[in-house]
């Protein structure tokens, strides 16, 4: 997006380029003077005169702030205020309990008041002289402010002081007086902005999940005033403060965990506690740790200093816990970790927990577009961070393999059919996107692209040096080729600016106008050009690239009535010189 400004030759003035995700706006001395959207969120700006190769614009005092600032903020900052924005800060404070150790209650609020003092400094707050109604306004002292908040369990808080005032300068006219303060309330239902309320000079009844705000208005002796910029000092009271610790175990009522091991292995470590009993098959028969056995190693099942025996073996194994190595649950077979279908007609399902897997293995494959069915072996694999379908057969007759994954999608088989059966044409695949849909086309405007449905949708952008594209294809077939148009138009001499999208331009002008060609170009890029109406476009090149359409350099290249032709952006040796030149040609009708 391009805009100019109007200026004054040899004049100071503030310029302020808002960037809020898309949008773009332009502000020329704290008023807004441009705005508008791009399709990809805005990083940046460039300023230049249209001689570009003559500009004797100056830049000073250039300031990067982090966030999208409000107008009257940006005025602050172009009038040398910006230390305020953040002089009338208040620091967060913490209102509502957190200490739920011992289950304490929650507290409300009981007052809220705004507080004053004087100092003889604007940089140090006073530590005393605190009241609640402002003080008269002395030639040469500051007023501080700060909000007590007082709260049910006689606790009071403050929030962190501000200087609101000024004194008279040293030198100059004579200084404007602090003629009242006055303090305000608003009651809000939010903790980050004034909503459901209205602000007043009389102290409100705080109210659970609702929030109370302040500020100061103060009038000046020359009939002007300032309001200082609201906080947010109280928070919702807690329902009831959080759980206590956990009290002392009590003799009954453990209720430990049990975990089945296996067969008994003499080497591993079993335990037997109020949290956990370990449970063994020794000898066909099943034991479990005693509670008071803690961790022990080689004590075999049969001591019963460290194990009991499992109660009513059949009746324990066939109605309240089933201890097995390996089960056979209809179908499906569980043993390792690993749940496995067990069906014999070519499919088979495999859950594996052990290797965060999901195996599905399928005697058909490729959906109902599929050119050719080598049957599909699919797997979702957590630890890779990917889906892969392959053929069933594969390598011994087909190596179709397909990637889905948080770096892209791949396919090395065109097995897919793009085309109905019933056109008699064979289009195949690796990807096909057909792309149906039923959209309305948005209203035609000269240079706007229109609402468009698109089966395959490319874009790309890359940080690093490489060129980026938004499709890469050899041997590129186009059954239909439309190119981004460009129209140059209007009745008196203008200057445009092309885009690397802009790849037909047609002149629709009467008059003259300059067109440069875009900045950055990728090399082997083109550009066809057509003027025709009655005018002519000059198309000049970008600083730092040529436009030849032979040996001889051109500072730019006119188009008139009737006359096409075409630029091709190139990088090259000429005679041992690098050049970056726009290759012309031109002819006419």
């Amino acid at each position: 997006m391009e805009k100019s400004i109007v200026i004054t030759p040899n004049t100071w003035f503030h310029l302020a380029f808002r960037f809020n995700d898309r949008t773009v706006t332009v502000f020329k001395n704290g008023e807004q003077l441009h705005s508008g959207s791009v399709n990809i969120m805005a990083v940046g700006f460039a300023i230049y005169d249209d001689d570009v190769f003559g500009s004797a614009v100056y830049f000073d005092d250039v300031r990067l702030l982090m966030g999208a600032l409000p107008v009257n903020d940006i005025a602050s900052v172009m009038n040398g205020k910006a230390d305020l924005m953040i002089q009338k800060w208040s620091t967060p404070i913490r209102v509502n309990p957190y200490d739920g150790e011992d289950g304490k209650p929650g507290v409300s609020v009981t007052l809220a008041d705004v507080e004053y003092a004087q100092s003889t400094s604007n940089s140090v707050a006073p530590t005393t002289g605190w009241q609640t109604t402002a003080p008269t306004w002395i030639d040469g002292r500051y007023i501080w402010s700060r909000t007590k908040v007082s709260y049910s369990d006689n606790t009071t808080t403050y929030t962190k002081a501000v200087c609101i005032t000024g004194g008279k300068g040293s030198t100059g006219n004579s200084g404007v007086g602090v003629s009242s303060i006055i303090e305000q309330y608003y009651l809000s239902s939010s903790a980050t902005s004034l909503l459901n309320g209205s602000w007043s000079t009389t102290r409100p009844t705080w109210k659970d999940k609702w929030y109370i705000w302040t500020r100061s208005v103060i009038t000046y002796t020359n009939g002007t005033s300032d309001t200082t910029a609201a906080i947010c000092v109280t928070g919702s009271k807690g329902d009831k403060g959080e759980d206590g610790k956990p009290g002392d175990k009590g003799e009954k009522g453990d209720s430990p965990v049990l975990v089945y091991r296996g067969i008994y292995d003499s080497s591993k470590t079993y335990y037997g506690n109020s949290k956990r009993l370990d449970a063994v098959k020794y000898n066909n028969q099943y034991y479990i740790a005693r509670i008071d056995a803690g961790t022990f190693t080689g004590f075999v099942p049969t001591n019963t200093g460290k194990w009991n025996t499992f109660g009513a073996q059949f009746e324990t194994i066939a109605t309240n816990l089933l201890l097995a190595e390996g089960a056979n649950i209809g179908d499906w077979f569980t043993k390792g970790g690993k749940i496995v279908s067990t069906m014999d007609d070519g499919n088979k399902i495999e859950l594996d927990a052990s290797m965060a897997r999901i195996y599905i293995e399928s005697s058909s494959g490729g959906g109902d577009y599929a050119l050719v069915d080598f049957g599909a072996k699919m797997t979702i694999d957590a630890n890779r961070g990917i889906f892969e379908t392959r053929a069933k057969n594969a390598p011994s007759y087909s190596n179709a393999v397909s990637y889905m994954s948080p770096t892209g999608i791949f396919s090395n088989m065109a097995g897919t059919d793009g085309m109905p059966a019933s056109s008699g044409y064979t289009h195949r695949g690796a990807i096909v996107g057909l792309g149906f849909a039923n959209v309305p086309a948005s209203t035609w405007a000269v240079n706007v692209v229109d609402t468009i449905v698109a089966g395959v949708y490319g874009r790309a952008s890359n940080s690093g040096t490489a060129p980026a594209f938004g499709g890469f294809f050899y041997d590129l077939f186009a059954g239909g080729l439309i190119f981004g148009r460009k129209c140059i138009t209007g009745t008196s001499n203008n200057t445009w600016y092309l885009n690397r999208e802009d790849t037909v331009v047609i002149g629709y002008t009467s008059a003259a106008s300059v067109v440069y060609l875009p900045a950055s170009p990728k090399e082997g890029q083109v550009i066809f050009v057509k003027q025709w109406w009655r005018g002519y476009m000059r198309f000049r090149p970008r600083s730092g690239y040529l436009i030849y359409d032979d040996t001889s350099v051109n500072d730019y290249y006119d188009f008139g009535e009737g006359q096409g032709g075409m630029f091709v952006y190139t990088v090259g040796y000429v005679d041992g010189v690098k050049k970056q030149a726009w290759l012309v040609s031109r002819w006419k009708y």
